[in-house]
């Protein structure tokens, strides 16, 4: 195979990556949080391959005192498998979310405290794949927020494609050489 075909080849699957991740549909991650009724994300994070996006909504407390529905979208072309937060007593958990399923934590979420100020929210083993969402719960406001880091891990197919276009381009300048 040539050269030419192989660069076409990777140009090709690169364009069908950013294809994919430009077609996501916007997913309302809170809509599954409810056992009865509606409830709506106190405040939203966004994983993007340009960063990270975190906002209040201003959607009140999911239980009618405090807690806040928190929910996350993964519009990154990476799997994200955790994210950091810091608040003022965000992980201080007084067991009075029973208006989610499943308590604080969405399916496959959990939580690793470190304080109730800081912890980190975990989306499985598996970690939340790319173009999906995962909600859960936290102890105060949405603004008591106050910092969010995360942690987001490429594809194996995006490193293959990394590794098969600086093979073209080395290859190319061999040629030259």
């Amino acid at each position: 195979m040539k050269l030419g075909h192989i660069l076409s080849a990777a140009v090709l699957a690169t364009g069908l990556v950013l294809s994919a991740t430009a077609a996501k549909a916007a997913v309302d991650p809170c809509a599954t949080a409810a056992v009865t009724g509606t409830l709506s994300c106190g405040f939203t994070i966004e994983f993007t391959d340009g960063g990270i996006n975190a906002a209040n909504t201003g959607a009140g407390p999911f239980d009618g005192v405090e807690d806040t529905l928190v929910g996350v979208t993964n519009n990154s072309s990476a799997i994200v498998y955790n994210v950091n937060l810091t608040g003022v007593n965000i992980f201080g958990f007084d067991n009075d979310a029973s208006a989610l399923n499943g308590g604080y934590a969405g399916s496959g979420v959990t939580f690793t405290v470190t304080d109730f100020n800081t912890g980190t929210v975990n989306f499985g083993v598996e970690g939340l794949a790319i173009g999906a969402t995962a909600y859960f719960g936290l102890e105060e406001a949405p603004d008591q927020i106050q910092t969010v880091n995360g942690n987001a891990v490429p594809e194996p197919a995006s490193m293959a494609l990394l590794g098969a276009g600086l093979l073209g381009l080395a290859g190319l300048r061999r040629r030259r050489a």
